[in-house]
């Protein structure tokens, strides 16, 4: 089926949506919660005493914001990003890990991450609504590629995508626009006919119109901004009222 609904592209001629990209992370599944699970059950696990007066998760995706952004910048490797985060997590419990064994550590972290992959409750029948109208879908995220497609198999997503697009198949990251460049291309569409549909202001939204794409915020939290933004949801049930 062909999609129907159209939107204006700059000037005055209609162009029509014919492809949607997607977030990974906070956008079709909750990594914050998935996350933060993960840490608890790892200090219960190793009969840690968290000190922080932050809460578990909100220390361990400050950390997560710090390092990310420098391993997304180039600045430090995966391996050193995922060494700092632990690290300086550690600091806030009654132990001391040998550097030597941070490694292990973080392996067990993933094991305790990905046995809390689950997909927001509305994502299944807003994806299948979509396919059933015609149009192309696609993830386009800055997690690692391997990683990023398991947790599309293991919450049953990954046959509505045509294409993943993540580190280690793009030679830029969001926010750069040649991220979004490359989804187009994989996608066989003009920029001002794909729509892009992300949490972060920065890396999904800004980051997508200025490559030429559409965008709505997955504003799920209702945060508030000095700027009004105006095609924002916070769920993806209402995503096609701004298609």
């Amino acid at each position: 089926m062909t999609p129907t609904c159209n939107i204006y592209s700059h000037g005055r001629h209609p162009r029509m949506i014919r492809a949607i990209g997607f977030d990974l992370d906070n956008t079709l599944f909750d990594h914050r919660v998935a996350a933060t699970r993960a840490l608890e059950l790892l200090i219960d696990e190793k009969g840690w005493t968290y000190t922080n007066g932050i809460s578990v998760g909100g220390e361990w995706h400050r950390l997560e914001d710090l390092y990310f952004a420098q391993y997304v910048a180039g600045t430090m490797t995966l391996m050193e990003h995922r060494r700092a985060r632990m690290r300086n997590f550690l600091t806030s419990t009654d132990v001391h890990i040998e550097e030597r064994n941070l490694d292990a550590l973080w392996d067990d972290y993933l094991r305790h991450y990905s046995n809390s992959w689950i997909a927001y409750p509305e994502v299944i029948s807003v994806l299948d609504s979509l396919k059933e109208s015609g149009y192309k879908l696609a993830v386009l995220t800055n997690g690692q590629q391997a990683q990023q497609e398991a947790k599309l198999a293991a919450m049953g997503l990954a046959d509505y995508f045509e294409v993943v697009l993540a580190i280690g198949t793009v030679d830029a990251l969001k926010p750069d626009r040649r991220a979004f460049e490359h989804l187009c291309r994989v996608l066989e569409c003009d920029a001002n006919e794909v729509l892009f549909v992300g949490d972060d202001l920065d890396y999904d939204v800004h980051a997508s119109i200025n490559a030429g794409l559409r965008a709505v915020w997955l504003n799920r939290d209702g945060l508030k901004v000095p700027k009004v933004i105006a095609r924002q949801i916070q769920s993806l049930n209402n995503l096609k009222e701004h298609i």
